[in-house]
């Protein structure tokens, strides 16, 4: 595989070998890449979580249980006055 780098990115890497943070060019691109798979793997996690909300919303709905906006903004009005020193 051959893999074309930038000439910050190459200065990047030998200043970080330089710096002896690593100790080759190979090791950076394998903490680059573990991270970018860590990454990848919280996107993923983060995009299920969503979905199950959404599902959640979605059979509350469906089984009647909503709101009309002027109740909400009632019961917000109603934590606000609660929460208020006085």
């Amino acid at each position: 595989m051959e893999v074309t780098l930038t000439p910050s990115q190459e200065s990047f890497i030998k200043q970080r070998i330089h710096e002896g943070a690593f100790t080759s060019p190979s090791e950076i691109i394998s903490e680059g890449l573990h991270l970018l798979m860590e990454r990848e793997q919280e996107k993923a996690k983060e995009l299920a979580w969503l979905r199950r909300e959404i599902q959640i919303g979605l059979d509350q709905i469906e089984r009647g249980e909503t709101a009309t906006l002027e109740e909400v903004i009632a019961g917000m009005d109603e934590m606000i006055a609660k929460a208020e020193p006085g």
